[in-house]
């Protein structure tokens, strides 16, 4: 079985984030190994949102990213499997984030 990843919005957009070029190498290269399908990836209709209120150029360009990886979508509200797709993938990564503000919003709890 492969393990799970929830991506949040700032791994993806890190793919195009010109002010911090090593975070951007790093991203990168993690997502040669997306490409690749080694992971079942879960991105949120927030995060997508979040991609969407990107000025033009740029929501292109991280869609562009999105579209050369395999994922599945999760709606934050409508899901009745995304407390156990979090939790598994939690689980998987034997941690959590506890950040306030809307990243709260993709684990919806």
């Amino acid at each position: 079985m492969k393990e799970r990843l929830y991506l949040d919005t700032s791994v993806i957009s890190y793919l195009r984030q010109e002010d911090a070029p090593e975070q951007r190498r790093i991203t990168n290269e993690f997502w040669e190994i997306l490409k690749r399908g080694e992971y079942d990836v879960f991105i949120s209709d927030v995060v997508l949102a979040e991609i969407d209120r990107n000025q033009k150029e740029k929501r292109m360009e991280l869609y562009g990213c999105l579209n050369k990886i395999e994922y599945t979508e999760i709606n934050a509200k409508n899901d009745t499997h995304i407390e156990s797709i979090i939790i598994g993938v939690i689980a998987d990564a034997g941690s959590i984030y506890t950040g306030t503000d809307t990243r709260i919003m993709h684990l919806q709890l």
